[in-house]
């Protein structure tokens, strides 16, 4: 399991930590790969993602599966709903966007 991926600040937990709030300008999109307080799978068991973290590798997965002109937040929201499912439940991917726009990755 891995922590360290987030700036913390005092607050709740059992460490008496959580994750910051950040304020991210326009056209940013900041994917989590868990949510506030919770810890990260360290190692991706899809084949071939075995060298990724366990998010980057269902992300890689799920691109890589879509469909030319897939939105990106379709591939984002398809990607959180397999590390849901793969996880049972134990990390659930976070969210913050400031986009204005939809766009496409191919």
């Amino acid at each position: 399991m891995n922590s360290g991926y987030f700036p913390r600040t005092r607050g709740f937990g059992p460490t008496g930590q959580r994750l910051a709030k950040e304020d991210f300008p326009a056209g940013c999109i900041v994917i989590y790969p868990t949510s506030p307080g919770k810890t990260t799978l360290d190692a991706c068991k899809l084949p071939n993602r075995r060298n990724n973290g366990f998010f980057t590798g269902c992300f890689l997965e799920v691109a890589e599966k879509a469909a030319p002109g897939t939105s990106f937040s379709d591939i984002v929201d398809d990607t959180m709903l397999m590390v849901q499912s793969l996880s049972t439940g134990d990390q659930t991917p976070s969210l913050s966007k400031n986009v204005g726009t939809r766009f496409a990755l191919f």
